[in-house]
């Protein structure tokens, strides 16, 4: 990421798979990153651990260049609800409109009934092909936790400690390696390891998300989306403010439940509604609502941005590494049992194209679009544009 020379980071949440290494890359690049203001607080953290890391396995080099701040800016207001401040950022004017605003992490909720219906939930089987650890062998993660919390493949369940991304399959068959951990670093990592987590897996923060809209001011206004996770906005279930207790002066309180707020969860769903009309959307397509309701959230983002094309991602963590096919399956499939449900807007499914990744095949392999293909045209992007740029 440091060759490539990023502008800056647009952080979708502060989750230590989503926010490790970020502090790093901004102070080696001097660059900003965006996120909620928790956040920020812990980015200025992982500035202070690394610069105070002595980095022995690696003869003693520094981390990071020094100890001052990490430019980070807070995206929304402290301790917002979700939903209620819809942002423009500045940071690729003139070229380009960033539209921000706060949303909801995936989270467990019962299953839903209105969904599904008298349909079964279409489950997303977390399976690997067995063939993965002798094609893509295990090798030393940068990040220094013990074999116990990132070994995949693993030799037996016991390997397997809290916060891996893996594990093993009752006929002990294993799959691909998986480096992400929410356990203590070792205290004497290997030579090749660092220590670029972000603290406490982004603690209290961590869930804390926003939702990203460029679009590109020129010719066919290309735009696209970007989100990191899809929450249960049915229910408006989460840990921000206002969802499961009040917030002071928020419009949504009367909403307000130990199951969630499904009025705050109905604005962001709203706001989805009411911005340009998007070509691409980046979107996480797992949750941790797997369980309950399989991928219905992620399902239900899709057709509120109606992006022309979906691009799946977070499929190498909460899901075995290899899944993402399987998760391709339950998508198409709760697309077809989805027509008439009264959760999907006008009860007509909206099927997008989909671009479906799998790891590690289109691993590091550029997906170039072109802004000027008159397929980006769309009448109904002017006015919205003005409504959410002002110009």
């Amino acid at each position: 990421m440091i060759n490539l020379h990023p502008e800056a980071i647009f952080l979708g949440h502060g989750h230590g798979d989503h926010a490790d290494n970020a502090a790093y890359i901004a102070k080696w690049l001097n660059i900003p990153i965006y996120s909620t203001p928790e956040t920020c607080d812990v980015m200025q953290e992982d500035v202070a651990r690394m610069a105070a890391d002595p980095n022995t396995a690696n003869g003693g080099s520094k981390l990071i260049p020094d100890a001052n701040p990490v430019n980070c800016i807070g995206v929304v207001p402290r301790g917002s609800v979700p939903g209620t401040a819809v942002v423009n950022i500045k940071q690729l004017h003139p070229v380009a409109c960033i539209v921000a605003f706060k949303h909801i992490h995936s989270g467990t909720v019962p299953t839903d009934p209105n969904f599904w219906g008298s349909n079964p939930v279409v489950p997303v089987v977390n399976d690997y092909d067995p063939r993965e650890q002798a094609l893509y062998p295990p090798g030393t993660c940068v990040a220094p936790y013990t074999p116990a919390t990132t070994k995949e493949p693993a030799g037996t369940v016991a390997q397997i400690g809290p916060g891996s991304t893996g594990g093993v399959l009752g006929n002990g068959i294993t799959g691909l390696q998986g480096c992400l951990a929410t356990g203590p670093v070792l205290s004497t990592p290997a030579p090749g390891q660092m220590n670029l987590t972000t603290t406490g897996f982004g603690g209290v923060a961590g869930p804390y998300s926003i939702f990203y809209q460029f679009i590109l001011r020129d010719d066919n206004h290309f735009t696209t989306v970007w989100h990191n996770t899809a929450g249960p906005l049915i229910e408006g279930f989460g840990t921000d403010p206002g969802l499961t207790s009040t917030a002071p002066g928020s419009p949504y309180n009367a909403g307000v439940s130990p199951q969630g707020n499904p009025l705050v969860g109905a604005h962001l769903f709203q706001i989805m509604d009411s911005l340009p009309p998007t070509d691409v959307e980046f979107g996480s397509v797992t949750t941790l609502g797997l369980a309950t309701n399989a991928i219905r959230d992620p399902f239900l983002y899709t057709q509120h941005v109606r992006p022309q094309i979906y691009v799946p991602g977070h499929m190498t963590d909460v899901q075995l590494v290899g899944s993402s096919l399987q998760s391709k399956k339950s998508f198409i499939l709760t697309e077809e049992v989805a027509a008439g449900s009264p959760e999907v807007p006008g009860g007509v499914v909206y099927m997008p194209e989909l671009r479906w990744l799998v790891d590690p095949n289109d691993l590091a392999k550029p997906m170039v679009f072109d802004p000027d293909d008159q397929r980006w045209f769309n009448s109904e992007k002017d006015s919205r544009i003005r409504s959410f740029c002002s110009g």
